[in-house]
């Protein structure tokens, strides 16, 4: 009356679980209870994870519908055309202003140093019109190395 397995139901020796192998090579067998017990796979909730991945979506472009509301199309877009020395002490700027309305604006100019001090700054008038294109002397009180339309507004 001898067990079929001798080694069965023995705490402390190798089990006869054996976990197959996808090389080829013989099952690798673990001692009971060393790594824990081993865990039959239950079945994933699909609808679960995709909830949550349907939510994700849901929430990035609700923040960026947001954001594009807040800051993506400004009022005033200028962009600075071209700057020519207009002796030592000024400079011509030509500056291009699309406005999504057809309204007047103010645009603030700025002549900034190589060190970006600001060595001059003014406030100009801009026509009225959708892309109006504007001619500006600016006199500085020394060569600018650049020069930057920092803002535009309408006018108060």
């Amino acid at each position: 009356m001898g067990l079929a397995n001798p080694r069965a139901g023995v705490r402390g020796r190798w089990s006869d679980a054996a976990v197959p192998s996808m090389t080829g090579s013989p099952p690798v067998v673990f001692p009971p209870g060393r790594y824990g017990r081993r865990r039959t796979p239950h079945r994933r909730r699909r609808w679960v994870t995709g909830l949550v991945a349907g939510l994700v979506v849901l929430a990035g472009l609700g923040i960026s519908l947001r954001l594009y509301v807040q800051y993506g199309r400004p009022a005033f877009s200028p962009r600075v055309v071209s700057v020519t020395p207009d002796g030592e002490d000024a400079v011509l700027v030509i500056f291009e202003v699309a406005k999504r309305g057809t309204g007047p604006a103010v645009c603030r100019l700025r002549a900034l140093t190589y060190d970006v001090e600001e060595i001059a700054a003014v406030d100009v008038a801009v026509p009225a019109g959708r892309r109006v294109t504007v001619a500006h002397r600016l006199v500085t009180t020394e060569r600018p190395y650049t020069v930057q339309v920092s803002s535009c507004h309408a006018p108060r």
